[in-house]
């Protein structure tokens, strides 16, 4: 039969193979049999520290496990579980946290039933470390996975930016997330754009640049001045955060990302996302966050080029119906209101009226002063003749100095007299140009429908006829008479 010892020695040497750590309690005396003690070298605790840790170990325990520990020891001391589980955190001597689990059973002993609490503690840190990296790649992934949907379903950039922040903390857990722009002012300042999660106040503090001074440690202007990714692990003893590690941790950010935001080639800003784990933003994790902002960068890209079309398209628009010099309606779409003049007085047998209006001696100021004078001469009129005009009515230009306006509805003569006479007299006043006071004067034509025509031709032809006799006569205004 095998000596005590010699077995002691086997079960000591198949523990230690096995990575377990052996503990024993007396619970009726209260005394400790056998401390654990092993698992203190593998945190980095030297042979004289070991003995104060043991009897204090909770201190060494993450706050949020001690709740923990202790509702498990209660769960088994009065019966509720078979075994005595529990996972939880110890801080190491270099200040990380490493996972441990204990197991244990109570047990009789010297004819006494549950007086011997047994049990054994073991590092599982390397399976929490999967485990934290599975959860947070299904973590990113869920995020990617909703972001994805809303890139393609929003055409607002600034929504876009809010919601991608949004979706980054309630669905990834992470403590908080913005998205800055980088901008071109002597500073290189970063302009915050939009965020989520527990800023209070950070975005202000920080005074973010991507300028290259020494002094800037700002992973944000790093990773917008490289085009690369910046992590920071472990806020709090890493030295490029020395200069906004206050306020981070105030705010609970133990890890930050941040990822630059490129379209075209260029770095127009970054995604920054802060997590309160001390070793966050793996690389399978960044992998898939670096994905997410190309996803963004995409998605702001196909927002700008939707509006750049727009506007392209609205522009051409613009061009095909209004005057590039007066902004005013040119002839295609001054024929398109006078249509719709001509149709709604004929179902409703009312009258309108069809201005032709000329610059006199325009020529002679174009010469002289020059074309550009010209050009902001004409421009000046057409502004002149919208103030002159009521707000149903329409002006145009019809080429060079010649004006077409449209009063959709007069009940007499004298109506399409006073706007005529209101603008011959608004276009005698001296215009201010370029150092010069020009004077000019203008003669306008009049013809009534139905009385000088049925049609847009016809109109327009007499309102000119018209007005060629106004300038005979050497008077403003005169009307179409057959």
């Amino acid at each position: 039969m095998e000596k005590p010892d010699t077995i002691r020695e086997r079960l000591d040497l198949a523990l230690e193979a096995a990575g377990l750590d052996f503990w024993e309690n007396d619970l009726v005396s209260g005394t400790v049999i056998h401390k654990a003690t092993r698992i203190f070298s593998e945190l980095g605790y030297s042979d004289e520290d070991a003995p104060y840790l043991v009897d204090d170990l909770l201190s060494l325990v993450h706050p949020q496990d001690i709740p923990v520990i202790k509702e498990a020891i209660e769960q088994h001391l009065q019966g509720r579980s078979a075994q005595y589980r529990c996972e939880f955190r110890i801080r190491s001597k270099s200040g990380d946290w490493v996972w441990y689990a204990n197991y244990g059973k109570v047990m009789d002993g010297d004819n006494q039933a549950g007086r011997r609490f047994i049990g054994v503690t073991f590092n599982i840190n390397d399976r929490k470390s999967q485990e934290e990296l599975l959860k947070r790649t299904n973590r990113a992934l869920h995020v990617i996975s909703r972001c994805h949907r809303l890139i393609h379903n929003i055409d607002d950039e600034n929504e876009l930016l809010q919601e991608i922040c949004r979706i980054i903390v309630e669905n990834g857990g992470y403590r908080m997330a913005w998205v800055g722009f980088a901008q071109n002012d002597l500073e290189k300042t970063v302009e915050p754009m939009a965020y989520a999660g527990f800023e209070a106040g950070y975005l202000e503090k920080l005074h973010i640049s991507w300028n290259d001074a020494e002094d800037n440690d700002s992973p944000t202007g790093k990773a917008i001045r490289s085009g690369e990714v910046m992590v920071i692990r472990g806020i709090a003893n890493n030295p490029d955060a020395d200069s906004w590690r206050s306020i981070a941790l105030e705010r609970g950010f133990s890890s930050a990302i941040s990822i630059p935001l490129r379209i075209e080639g260029q770095s127009i800003g970054n995604l920054n996302i802060y997590s309160d784990e001390y070793h966050a933003f793996d690389s399978e994790e960044i992998d898939l966050l670096k994905q997410l902002a190309a996803d963004l960068s995409f998605g702001i890209s196909h927002i700008r080029n939707k509006i750049k079309a727009r506007i392209t398209e609205e522009t051409i628009e613009h061009l095909a119906h209004y005057d590039a010099l007066t902004d005013l309606p040119n002839r295609t779409l001054f024929s398109h209101y006078l249509q719709q003049a001509l149709a709604i007085s004929k179902r409703s047998n009312s009258r309108f009226a069809v201005m032709f209006i000329d610059v006199d001696n325009f020529k002679p100021i174009n010469d002289k002063l020059g074309h550009d004078v010209g050009d902001l001469l004409l421009a000046e009129v057409a502004k002149r003749l919208r103030l002159s005009l009521r707000e149903s009515d329409i002006a145009a230009r019809f080429g060079g100095d010649e004006f077409l306006v449209l009063l959709p509805t007069i009940e007499s003569d004298d109506d399409a007299r006073i706007v005529a006479d209101k603008i011959a007299d608004s276009l005698r006043l001296p215009f201010p140009i370029a150092d010069n006071a020009i004077r000019i004067s203008a003669s306008i034509g009049i013809a009534i429908y139905p009385d000088n025509g049925h049609d847009e031709n016809y109109l327009i032809r007499n309102a000119d006829m018209a007005m060629y006799k106004a300038k005979r006569e050497e008077t403003p205004v005169c009307f179409y008479a057959e």
